[in-house]
């Protein structure tokens, strides 16, 4: 399935070059890092908002996600070998790994 295709009035068909000096070409690119945009999005608030949105950051990095992901798909995994009783109980160094994991979290989740 691809692209739902827009109506003509929504079709961007008009090109427009712009000349910059190295001072607005740099200026340019520190709005761009801002709005973390491309140029065009950023010439495009700037005329029709009059404004630089900054984006939403997120409240969890990354980084913390995927330990979470890691936390989550590895109790799953001791959950359903436990239910199968392929093992009886978790080992320790498992439970010490996991420990340490939810400390990082944990703290990256208090500094918010």
């Amino acid at each position: 399935m691809g692209r739902p295709k827009k109506n003509i009035d929504e079709k961007r068909n008009f090109q427009i070059v712009v000349k910059l000096n190295k001072g607005e070409h740099m200026k340019l690119r520190e709005l761009m890092a801002y709005a973390e945009q491309n140029a065009s999005e950023v010439v495009r608030q700037l005329v029709f908002k009059q404004r630089i949105l900054k984006p939403r950051t997120p409240l969890l990095d990354a980084q913390t996600y995927t330990q979470l992901r890691r936390i989550g798909n590895n109790l799953n995994q001791y959950v359903k070998a436990v239910h199968q009783t392929q093992i009886s109980h978790i080992d320790r160094q498992i439970l010490v790994d996991l420990q340490e994991t939810l400390e990082i979290v944990g703290k990256k989740i208090l500094k918010i």
